[in-house]
């Protein structure tokens, strides 16, 4: 059967001839130009966007380079710093390590095995040396205080010259008194009533006697401060070395005022700094840092005095201890005040501080700041004033307004004038 498609000369024709393109009117051919053009302004809008978007990755991305460049550029900062202190502290190693191989060279052949004994011993007689000079001093302390003279703690110096200056014998080699080892006798002479008193005074005494002869660094007091009651004062000691001034500091605080809240501790830090630099250095303008509380009045100005006195923010307190040091300068008082003693302060113990995201040092915020300044912030407990009733005039009391206060005194004395010091640092 032939194919009907194949022997078909019209079909075959019709299958292989193109068909023609129908023309497009006018109007089509309007909308198919607008809509290419349309097309065309979407497409270049989308790279256009495209590229903005790639430009402000590459932006961003060299912005936090620069960042991190910086950062590490603080971070080889800081660790050049702490390489050339170190360095330092081997070459005084290195030099001390010198001086003593000298000595014990130039020592005669005979003495060398207690001259070892020595050496194995040198903490014990550190201890015994700093309990030699501590002994007397407390002595002297009680009998000032039973014969009702003012509580100034002796002086310490003739005792240290006296230990230092001695040629080395065969039972002792010369070794520097610490800070640390003279408070450490102090505090274990449970039989002296005020040790505590004497720890913080008597070793006032010395420092101030031999102002000038150790270097005070200030650059990172802010950082110290509050690394010490925050991280403590091991994170400290392993940052910084620590100034003879910061050392008695350090004492104090891990002895009388480690109970105590976070903020009351770090703003006696603060204070008492400011306050010892002030009297190591009268003319550098220490004090204008300090509340004006701590100015001192007419009597603390014209009467000699315990320089102790000095780190109470209280005037109306310190001008008692002028006249009356046997009724504080007591074990009794040091503890109850220690634990009693609580600074105003209503918001997160953290909120004292700002930390540098840079360089992680620590800095008081401008709230802790603003409080320091306030009289009405340093308080005590209400349980202090049951064995210091004598004092509601002079301390304000914590957890009570100023306004409540005042107002109180007023009614106990029946006049306003009793509460000097309520009014007089508002």
């Amino acid at each position: 059967m032939v194919n009907k498609r194949a022997t078909d000369p019209e079909r075959a024709d019709d299958g292989l001839r193109p068909r023609r393109k129908q023309k497009l009117s006018d109007d089509q051919l309007r909308r198919k130009r607008a809509s290419d053009r349309e097309a065309q302004r979407v497409s270049r809008e989308k790279t256009r966007c495209h590229v903005a978007h790639l430009e402000s990755i590459i932006e961003a991305l060299q912005a936090g380079q620069d960042d991190r460049v910086h950062l590490l550029i603080e971070q080889v900062s800081q660790q050049k710093t702490e390489l050339s202190r170190l360095k330092n502290a081997l070459n005084s190693i290195f030099k001390i390590a010198e001086v003593s191989r000298q000595t014990t060279d130039s020592l005669p052949v005979h003495r060398s095995r207690s001259n070892s004994t020595q050496e194995h011993n040198a903490g014990d007689l550190l201890d015994s040396r700093a309990e030699k000079v501590a002994a007397p001093l407390a002595s002297q302390f009680r009998s000032n205080l039973e014969s009702g003279q003012q509580a100034q703690p002796p002086v310490l110096t003739a005792g240290v010259t006296e230990l230092t200056a001695r040629a080395p014998t065969d039972t002792e080699l010369e070794y520097p008194i610490s800070i640390a080892q003279l408070a450490s006798s102090i505090i274990k002479r449970k039989d002296l009533d005020g040790r505590y008193w004497f720890l913080a005074g008597t070793l006032l005494s010395h420092l101030r006697k031999t102002r000038g002869e150790y270097p005070l660094s200030t650059a990172s007091d802010e950082d110290i401060v509050i690394r010490a009651i925050f991280e403590g004062w091991s994170a400290v000691i392993e940052r910084y070395p620590l100034d003879r001034g910061f050392q008695w500091l350090k004492e104090l605080d891990e002895n009388i005022y480690f109970s105590g809240t976070a903020e009351g501790r770090l703003v006696h830090l603060r204070n008492s700094r400011l306050q010892f630099l002030h009297q190591m250095q009268p003319d550098a303008g220490w004090n204008h840092a300090l509340p004006e509380f701590f100015a001192p009045g007419p009597l603390q100005q014209n009467m000699e005095h315990d320089p102790l006195i000095e780190y109470f923010p209280w005037p109306g307190f310190r001008e008692r201890v002028l006249f009356s040091p046997r009724r504080y300068a007591t074990d009794q008082f040091m503890g109850a005040l220690a634990q009693n003693a609580r600074f105003e302060w209503p918001y997160d113990p953290h909120d004292v501080f700002i930390k540098d995201p840079v360089s992680g040092l620590y800095s008081y915020s401008a709230t802790f700041q603003q409080k320091v300044m306030d009289f009405s912030c340093y308080t005590v407990k209400e349980s202090f004033f049951d064995c210091f009733p004598e004092l509601r005039q002079d301390i304000p009391q914590y957890g009570v307004p100023a306004v409540v206060r005042s107002v109180c005194l007023t009614d106990e004395s029946g006049s306003p004038d009793t509460a000097r010091h309520e009014h007089s640092f508002p």
